[in-house]
């Protein structure tokens, strides 16, 4: 197998070893020796020590991603303890959140597949796709992490969504091309559709709404929580900034960056307990509240019925949108490989819906 870094995908440099889930956070969370269950192969649990949770970097790689680590921890003990957070302290915590989501993949895609060959690694999907982050409290002070939605076959075929349980927090991240764009009022593609390597082909650009457009995303949303939203385009393209009027205006206010490379919104933040709900003005500081907790056992079930739903919905999305030619038997088994998966993602959502009947009976 060949060897490669987990953030740039060359093969290391100065060879590191990269914490998928960072030390700090093992040790803020328990017993850094501690194991988990990080899925099954074969019918075999795989069981992990966090801290030998490790993968190839390159130092250089790992060390620039470490200067981030050491500003989350600030950022992570400001959320749980419910104290005033920046708007560039949240951006970079959607960073955080997005090196974890595809280094759970690469993590898990590497254990279950020793020839496994990524096409894109850590950093090509840091700050590079439209995101949004939910988060919730818990009414305990258990500690642990918890890790949802990363071990299923349809994560492996797109790692656009999971959960993080950390301590008696709980985020929801998901994250895809043009995901949000189009109701966050910014430009998003009429027509596009992806190849057999997921890349995006774009046919025609819409240049935007201007206006925020409810609900801002598709399918189910446990409420209430902190919602966080943020549209990005990033790559070439050929898209110009309004000249003047209501689409200037509104691209100046609500934008961090619009040039050739990059189109990138400021975080749209809605949260009812506070309430507070728009664009967040960049040099604001925002205490999110969680004035209502959550049972652990009942938003545990009901936040890994939310991950599987949303990631079947994004892989039908791809799917409808696949363009690749392939012959009639290729497809037969395309088609019924991917119904396997989605079906193992919906028996998972139904257990979950009855077992929850069943309490609120009993109740």
């Amino acid at each position: 197998m060949r060897k490669f870094c987990v953030f740039c995908g060359e093969k290391p440099v100065d060879k590191n070893k990269e914490h998928i889930i960072p030390q700090w956070l093992i040790k803020y969370t328990g017993n850094p020796k501690r194991i988990t269950l990080l899925g099954k192969k074969e019918g075999k649990e795989i069981k992990f020590s966090w801290l030998n949770f490790v993968f190839p970097a390159c130092e250089e790689c790992n060390s620039n991603f470490g200067k981030i680590e050491n500003k989350i921890q600030t950022i992570l003990i400001k959320i749980d303890n419910e104290k005033s957070v920046t708007h560039n302290e949240i951006n970079l915590f959607l960073d955080w959140l997005d090196k974890i989501r595809i280094g759970m993949w690469l993590g898990h895609a590497l254990l279950q597949n020793k020839d496994f060959e990524p096409n894109f690694f850590i950093n090509d999907r840091v700050a590079s796709k439209d995101r949004l982050c939910l988060i919730y409290k818990l009414n305990d002070s258990e500690q642990g992490i918890g890790i949802i939605g990363t071990d299923t076959p349809v994560f492996q075929q797109t790692p656009s969504c999971f959960s993080i349980i950390i301590n008696n927090m709980i985020f929801f991240n998901y994250s895809k091309e043009f995901l949000l764009s189009k109701n966050l009022g910014f430009p998003y593609p009429d027509k596009y559709t992806y190849d057999s390597s997921s890349q995006v082909k774009i046919n025609k650009f819409a240049q935007g709404t201007y206006k925020v457009t409810f609900p801002i995303i598709d399918g189910k949303i446990i409420k209430p929580t902190v919602k966080l939203y943020q549209s990005i385009l990033k790559g070439s393209h050929t898209l110009k900034k309004p000249f003047a009027g209501r689409g200037r205006k509104y691209c100046d206010s609500n934008c961090l960056y619009y040039n050739n490379n990059i189109i990138q919104s400021r975080i749209y933040l809605s949260d009812e307990q506070i309430d507070f709900h728009g664009f967040w003005p960049q040099k604001k500081l925002i205490n999110f509240k969680f004035k209502e907790k959550f049972e652990r056992e009942l938003l545990f079930r009901a936040i890994v019925q939310m991950t599987l739903a949303h990631q079947n919905h994004s892989l039908l999305e791809t799917l409808n949108k696949f363009d690749e030619k392939m012959e009639t038997e290729e497809k037969i088994i395309f088609d019924k490989y991917h119904k396997e998966i989605l079906e193992l993602n919906n028996k998972k959502i139904f257990e979950i819906e009855k077992v929850m009947k069943e309490f609120y009976l009993i109740i």
